[in-house]
Parts: C-alpha cells; sequence; structure tokens
C-alpha cells in the first residue's frame, strides 16, 4: 500500500496519518481514528492522546504502511 495514498473507506480504530495543515502540530504522525463525523471528518488521536476532538477532514487522511502500524502498536504496549 503507498504512503500517501488517500484513504477511501474510514474504519475505527484503524491507523492513519493526516496531512491537515489546520493541525500542524500532528501532521504526519501515526495516529487511531477513534470518531467518525459524518460530512465532517474525524477524530483521531496519537499514541500519547493528543490531538482528540480535532476535526480532520477526510480528504486529508492517509493510509499508514504496515510498518507505521506496527511501530503504533508497539508504542502502545510500551505505554502500558
Amino acid at each position: 500500500m503507498i504512503n500517501n495514498e488517500r484513504v477511501r473507506d474510514v474504519k475505527l480504530g484503524a491507523i492513519y496519518k493526516h496531512e491537515d495543515y489546520a493541525w500542524p502540530q500532528h501532521v504526519g504522525e501515526l495516529m487511531r481514528l477513534v470518531s467518525i463525523l459524518p460530512c465532517e471528518g474525524v477524530w483521531m488521536e496519537t499514541v500519547g492522546g493528543g490531538g482528540y476532538g480535532d476535526t480532520i477532514k477526510f480528504d486529508f487522511l492517509r493510509y499508514a504502511s504496515l510498518e507505521e502500524v506496527e511501530e503504533y502498536v508497539e508504542a502502545q504496549q510500551l505505554k502500558k
């Protein structure tokens, strides 16, 4: 899967990146999708819980590679 491919079918709990410069502090950072807001976008959060409540438009979501998802899962496990 291509890293910069635009997301076509969002799934709760999946790991994505975003390119929404309205929220520059998390651009390119791996984030878990926690809420879908129909016709608006999504809410996502980082491993540390940052970014929750920031509405990111669907057009700015990008798929994470398998390696990046594994990295996120490892970081989440270390956090516990």
